[in-house]
């Protein structure tokens, strides 16, 4: 008695939806499979890749890295590939500066996971694909990778805002200081202001780490150029408006013994640092975009801490009045969340 048995790995069920939220955050999709050609186009069918499958045979068989490359980029997948075109593929991709992730389950992906500059194992994958990969995901299916890829953006961008800060914070300080003392022949902090000073400022920086910031729809790119332009620019204005509340503290608002300009120098690098976070976490309008709770808390107790101390004055802090501390407040809001926000925007 003779009879046929249908066979048929259809795709997850998950797996078009997951496909269309990939391509929608801007990554280019290929696959790489050992079944034939027909099944291979099916399949790709079924998850959106498209039919544009062909041969591996077509990329293996080109000697020339640009043809190949353009073998790989002009179709959707190669079918019926063997475990050395997979890291080939990627190579290949690499040497025109191409960003590559490599997925697999089996001990012939290892050697392209551990090509590829982000290699993902599976939940059921083989010890040695999962010790090529750089991740792991935990859960089954691949669903998971949308999640690595924002939360990896989320990251991304919280450091180029940390880089940005960090720039304009330092170059202001240490120009301001020296400016201010050339200026009026005296320093403008003691030990002590800048001591405490890192310490509250720093404390505050940390919570940008849970901050809720936007990832972009786009990949990114570690471009250096623009953000120290940026960081240098919203230094520079801090600088001038440092100075130009310096003068007018001086000249209008009765700051004139040294202690009372210690500590008057010391609210002009506070609320520039805690303004300069709240304006640089977002690249729109500060306003744009929902200030983490965290972050908001440290930075609402800064400022209380800071209005208190200044108000009522502790050993090494001379008390300024409440309308030198209030005015500095709102002088400082508006140049760092309005001016200089503003220029940050234009700069994009």
């Amino acid at each position: 008695m003779t009879g046929i048995a249908a066979l048929i790995d259809p795709p997850l069920p998950g797996s078009a939806q997951m496909i269309r939220d990939i391509k929608g955050l801007g990554l280019n999709i290929k696959m790489l499979t050992g079944d034939a050609l027909p099944i291979a186009r099916e399949i790709a069918r079924q998850v959106g890749l498209g039919d544009d499958i062909v041969s591996a045979g077509l990329f293996r068989n080109e000697p020339d890295s640009n043809k190949g490359h353009n073998v790989i980029v002009a179709h959707n997948g190669f079918a019926e590939v063997l475990p050395e075109d997979k890291f080939n593929i990627v190579k290949a991709l690499q040497e025109k500066q191409e960003i590559t992730g490599m997925t697999g389950d089996g001990v012939n992906d290892a050697p392209a996971l551990k090509q590829a500059e982000v290699g993902i194992a599976v939940k059921s994958a083989t010890d040695i694909a999962k010790q090529a990969a750089s991740v792991i995901l935990l859960n089954d299916g691949l669903e998971s990778i949308i999640s690595l890829i924002t939360v990896g953006r989320t990251i991304h961008h919280r450091i180029t805002n940390w880089v940005i800060s960090k720039i304009a914070k330092t170059l202001f300080t240490v120009i301001f200081v020296c400016s201010a003392y050339l200026i009026t022949g005296q320093f403008v902090v003691s030990a002590f202001d800048m001591i405490l000073l890192l310490f509250i400022i720093d404390f505050v920086s940390l919570t940008l780490s849970t901050d809720s910031v936007s990832w972009s729809r786009n990949p990114e790119t570690w471009t250096l150029k623009p953000l120290i332009r940026k960081g240098f620019t919203i230094g520079l204005l801090n600088i001038v408006e440092g100075l130009l509340w310096l003068f007018i503290g001086k000249k209008y608002l009765g700051v004139e013994s040294e202690e009372m300009l210690h500590s008057f120098g010391f609210i002009i690098l506070f609320f520039t640092g805690i303004f300069n976070i709240i304006s640089i976490r977002t690249p729109t309008r500060f306003y744009h975009q929902k200030i983490g709770k965290i972050l908001l808390f440290a930075v609402l107790a800064d400022i209380l801490f800071i209005i208190c101390i200044s108000i009522v004055g502790i050993p090494g802090f001379s008390a300024l009045s409440l309308v030198v501390t209030g005015s500095s407040i709102l002088y400082f809001f508006i140049c760092c969340c309005f001016i200089n926000d503003w220029a940050k925007v234009r700069m994009k």
